[in-house]
């Protein structure tokens, strides 16, 4: 079973960029990782697949506060999401989610409310159903 995997918000003011904050806290890395923001309040979608579902329908994926990374290692890292602002809804309150693949080659989402969630498909895959196709980022992120 994969460690705790936390996630931070943080904006990165004047960029058109908004760095998420990643925390493995297992010995192992994760793999194929699809992280995104979400809101755990007000009446903006919750989840991932919520959200894509409203924004995507067909169309690019830039509108979408989600990124790829190829692997992320055990400890802190940071990864960049396009855009800036994606927290700016009027009294709503920004989490983020990540889905990734184990060691094991179990696949795994942890929710905004810290649930975690198994996964049927590896991450890519199976957000590809809500229109979330390529190209990916794919990114290393930085250590923190």
């Amino acid at each position: 079973m994969p460690g705790p995997i936390e996630l931070n918000i943080n904006n990165e003011f004047g960029a058109q960029r908004s760095a998420i904050d990643c925390f493995n806290g297992s010995s192992e890395p994760a793999y194929n990782v699809v992280v995104g923001i979400v809101f755990i309040q007000g009446a903006a979608p919750r989840t991932t697949e919520e959200l894509m579902k409203l924004r995507l329908g067909g169309k690019t994926n830039e509108g979408v506060p989600t990124t790829t990374l190829s692997i992320l290692p055990p400890g802190r890292s940071r990864a960049w999401v396009r855009g800036a602002k994606w927290t700016g809804i009027m009294s709503g309150r920004a989490g983020t989610e990540i889905a990734f693949t184990d060691c094991f080659g179990a696949h795994w989402i942890r929710r905004a409310s810290g649930k975690l969630e198994e996964l049927p498909l590896e991450p890519i895959e199976y957000f590809r159903q809500f229109n979330f196709n390529g190209p990916y980022d794919l990114q290393t992120p930085e250590p923190l």
